[in-house]
C-alpha cells in the first residue's frame, strides 16, 4: 500500500439483517500539493459473525489475518484479514489483489463480494473528483489539466496505415 491516510470506511449490508457485510477503507495522499489525490488504496474486510456474550451482545467480528483455522475472531481492523485489497489511479486503472483466501457459499454471496469490489472502485474515483478518465461508472470524466496538447488529424493513409498529426 502507497497511500497512508486513511480517507474513509464505508459499511456494505448487515450482518445482523442476515446480510453479508463488508467494510471498505480508502487510503489516499496528495503526493504534490496542491494537485489532488491521483491514487487511491482499498482494503475489504468481511465480517464473518458476532458475538452473543455478556457484555459484548452484536459485536461483530472478522477472521484472524492468516489464520489457521477459521474462524478465529477479532474486532479491530489492525488484526482482521484483509479479503481484497488493490488501488485505483487517477486514470481509472484499477489492480485487485487477494491475500487471502476467500470462501463462498453461494451465488448471492460472490454477488456481494463483487459489489463491494465495484463500491471500492466507486469510493475512489469519489475521493478524486475530476481525476479519473476511464470511468465506465457514467462514462468518461473530464480531467482538470490537459493530457496532451490539442492535436487534428491532418491526414490518413490506409495503405501505410499512418495517421497524420498537426
Amino acid at each position: 500500500m502507497i497511500s497512508k491516510t486513511l480517507l474513509s470506511t464505508t459499511i456494505l449490508g448487515d450482518f445482523h439483517e442476515h446480510e453479508d457485510e463488508y467494510h471498505i477503507r480508502i487510503f489516499g495522499d496528495e503526493k504534490e500539493p496542491g494537485h489532488g489525490i491521483y491514487w487511491i488504496d482499498f482494503q475489504i474486510f468481511e465480517v464473518i459473525g458476532y458475538d452473543w456474550g455478556a457484555g459484548v451482545k452484536g459485536r461483530k467480528f472478522f477472521n484472524l489475518k492468516k489464520s489457521p483455522r477459521s474462524p478465529e475472531p477479532v474486532y479491530t481492523y489492525d488484526e482482521a484479514a484483509v479479503i481484497v485489497e488493490g488501488f485505483v489511479k487517477w486514470d481509472g486503472c484499477t489492480q485487485f489483489d487477494f491475500p487471502e483466501g476467500i470462501h463462498v457459499d453461494s451465488k448471492r454471496h460472490l454477488d456481494a463480494l463483487f459489489s463491494a469490489v465495484c463500491r471500492a472502485r466507486e469510493l475512489a474515483s469519489e475521493a478524486m473528483p475530476g481525476k479519473m478518465i476511464n470511468d465506465d461508472y457514467g462514462g468518461p470524466m473530464p480531467i482538470d489539466e490537459p493530457l496532451a496538447p490539442s492535436l487534428t488529424v491532418a491526414a490518413i493513409d490506409t495503405k501505410a496505415g499512418t495517421i497524420t498529426l498537426k
